[in-house]
This record gives structure tokens, sequence and C-alpha cells, in this order.
């Protein structure tokens, strides 16, 4: 049956397949392990095809208030645009400073207007690490305003966005000696989804 379906379609299954797994964290089943080979076999040269990806200029990054974050993420190269654009979209005054080293990649005002400065960072499920710089961590402490962490999890149709408060004492972290950088464990139970 999938071989009847047109290269385009075959594509898009596998891609559908391969977000799919990634976002669950496990590897394929004999049957859908068995459609990723059939795919592949048959359109080697459609797999991988994207749209072309959007450029980011100010006018083609609108985003509609009750579009899903995963829609955003799809669109945007990076994490920290997709976030910025849609918490934006939602009330939020973030403007992107991820290329001035402070400690922290958004700053501006959430929907309440409080100051925030949101960490981005990219995670491909829920029990994955990830890690702070020392510059990070002491923009926690250094910085006036709410330091939040902005977790993008999943990658595609299956991302979603959790806000966390790294200054939660119950947060389980470890500092590890690579470059003395923290690194977040069982984080996933602190946050909170930012549904819209």
């Amino acid at each position: 049956m999938v071989t009847s379906l047109s290269p385009a379609t075959q594509s898009a299954a596998a891609q559908y397949v391969a977000e799919h797994l990634r976002a669950l964290g496990r590897s394929a089943t004999p049957v859908e392990q068995m459609v990723l080979d059939t795919i592949q076999n048959s359109a080697p040269a459609e797999l991988g095809h994207r749209p072309t990806e959007r450029t980011e200029s100010a006018r083609s990054r609108q985003v509609a208030p009750r579009e899903g974050f995963a829609d955003v993420m799809q669109r945007w190269r990076t994490a920290e645009v997709a976030v910025m654009d849609w918490l934006n979209a939602r009330g939020w005054d973030l403007k992107d400073v991820s290329k001035q080293n402070l400690g922290y990649d958004l700053v501006g005002v959430d929907n309440t207007g409080i100051a925030v400065m949101l960490e981005v960072k990219k995670v491909d499920r829920p029990d994955a690490r990830f890690s702070m710089t020392n510059n990070e961590m002491g923009a926690i402490e250094a910085e006036p305003g709410q330091y939040l962490l902005a977790i993008v999890i999943g990658d595609g149709r299956y991302a979603r966005l959790m806000l966390l408060d790294p200054k939660d004492r119950a947060l389980p972290r470890e500092r590890v000696c690579r470059a003395w950088e923290w690194q977040f464990t069982a984080w996933a139970e602190y946050g909170h989804f930012v549904d819209g």
C-alpha cells in the first residue's frame, strides 16, 4: 500500500513517523520500520524534502493568537525565534538578545506586564538533560525581574513549550565539570506547559 502513494505523500509519511518516534523517544516498531524502509527504497530522492524555509523578516513572522506552538516551531530555524513569536502573539512583548551574550536569549515583559528574561533550551524529550553556562546561571541571580527557562521539547508538529523557574530550589540540578555548567534533571515536573 505504501508504494501506491505519491512520492510527496510517502515523504510526508516518513517525516511524520520519524517526528513521532523522536517526540516519544523510542525506536520504530517492526511495522513502522517496514513503512520507513519501503518509503526509503521506493522514493529515496523525495526523502528529506522539506518546504523551502521562510525568511525571518519581521513582516513574515506573524503568528495567529490561536496558532499552536508546534505550528510556529515548524516554520522557524531557531527555537528562540519560535518562542519569541509564539509568546508575543499571546500578549508578551519580547525581543531577541541572544547574540549579546547576556546570559539569556529573550528579554521584555510577560502578558501581565512583569519584566522577564528567558533562556531558551531545546531538548528532544522531557527526560533529556540540558545544560546552563556559568554566565546563564549568574544572570539568574544578578538580573532584576523574572528569569525563566523556556524549554522547547521535540521537533516539528510535536514540539511543545514549557516554562520553568530555575530559582526553584526543589528543582534537581548537578554541577558537572566539563566547562563547569549546570545541568537540570527531572525538570519536567516543575514547569507548566504553555497552551494557547
